[in-house]
């Protein structure tokens, strides 16, 4: 192994000097290679030891990799043999991704304290290599970054779905760089000057309706942890909505007040802090533009049923939470059941429908006397 990785990093190289699309899958099966090393050291139980010692090297090689091949560009081709579906996306049942590890690390079970300490640790490396390699994707102009976003939303749901191995004192670390990737991935997907990165939204508030769900499940001092990474991200999103909205010329999209209404909702729900639910309530009730319909929430030929509360939609219907679709063979009947039942409860009356007539009743008034403004004016 010591010399086989050293070999296929100096192949990845080569394959860049002259990149076209034949040197292009070249470069993807190296990735493919090291990728299998990693589960196989994992899987065969005499080489677990051995595994924490022998990986140190191999993340920093991948990052290495990645970052040389995004500077000479991607290549479109139709073999999805890009660097995002090499290392994060599941193109077939055989094909090992960095799900597939993390999932191996996080479900083993490891009798030793130092093992379950060092798994997490290592789940938390990959972490922040999918949030490095996904930074430097957005710098570079990829136009497929949002497979590192469901990747990191994937990685959540593995480590708090219950099936877990590792001790959660471990595992905090590994939800905090979670949230701090999932944090920076936040201000660059706003940053519309810079980027434009396409259908981001999804899996980053999947990612945080999960936290939400999980932190309404499992109550406790546990999840302290988790209560304030998530508060500090919605905090941060709801202050990064307020930057804009006092920028006059550029102002706030009917998309971005739908999902700051609904990281409201959600906090009601589930986060339980009815003192900043009502900051977002009063923010989007005052500050939503009146110009579509007559009380401010927009018409849409959306199919959708709470689109025309104001909340968001995908497609041609309401916003759902991602399924997990890259690991999705690797959960058994009663993980996708419940799955499917935190899914509905996200987005369901009781949490959703209280809130929207909150903003209403005080939209209400102030829409009113907008239109009778308006009317004013045009007569005028």
């Amino acid at each position: 192994m010591y010399n086989y990785l050293p070999t296929l990093k100096d192949m990845h190289k080569l394959c860049l000097e002259n990149y076209d699309g034949y040197r292009k899958d070249l470069a993807s099966n190296n990735y493919k290679h090291i990728l299998l090393l990693l589960v196989s050291s994992i899987i065969c139980v005499e080489s677990r030891r051995k595994h924490f010692y022998i990986n140190k090297q191999i993340i920093k090689d991948i990052e290495e990799m990645v970052t040389l091949q995004h500077k000479v560009g991607d290549i479109l081709t139709f073999n999805f043999s890009d660097i995002i579906s090499s290392l994060v996306t599941k193109i077939s049942s055989e094909k090992v991704i960095i799900q597939d590890i993390i999932l191996y690390l996080n479900r083993i079970p490891w009798p030793k304290d130092w093992e379950q300490r060092a798994a997490a640790e290592e789940i938390s490396k990959f972490i922040c290599l999918i949030r490095n390699i996904a930074v430097d994707a957005i710098n570079s102009g990829q136009i497929t970054t949002v497979g590192y976003m469901e990747a990191l939303y994937e990685i959540l749901y593995m480590i708090l779905n219950g099936s877990s191995q590792i001790s959660c004192k471990y595992i905090e670390g590994c939800v905090k760089n979670i949230f701090a990737a999932w944090r920076e991935f936040m201000q660059l997907c706003r940053d519309d000057n810079k980027h434009n990165i396409f259908q981001w939204e999804q899996p980053m508030f999947s990612l945080i309706g999960y936290g939400m769900l999980i932190l309404d499940k499992k109550e406790g001092d546990e999840n302290e942890c988790l209560k304030k990474e998530i508060t500090e991200s919605v905090t941060m999103y709801f202050n990064s909505v307020k930057k804009e909205h006092e920028d006059k010329i550029k102002g706030v999209s009917d998309d971005t007040w739908d999902y700051l209404q609904l990281i409201g909702a959600w906090v009601v729900a589930f986060l339980k802090d009815d003192k900043f639910a009502n900051d977002i309530m009063k923010y989007v009730a005052s500050g939503r533009s009146f110009s579509y319909s007559l009380y401010g929430m927009r018409g849409s030929s959306s199919e959708g049923r709470y689109v025309h509360l104001g909340y968001p939609s995908l497609m041609y219907g309401d916003f759902f939470m991602l399924v997990p679709k890259n690991i999705e063979r690797h959960l058994n009947e009663d993980e996708g059941k419940e799955f499917n039942v935190l899914q509905k409860k996200l987005m369901s009356d009781e949490v959703l429908v209280p809130f929207y007539e909150k903003i209403e009743k005080i939209r209400r008034p102030l829409g009113e006397e907008f239109h009778k403004r308006i009317l004013k004016e045009r007569k005028e």
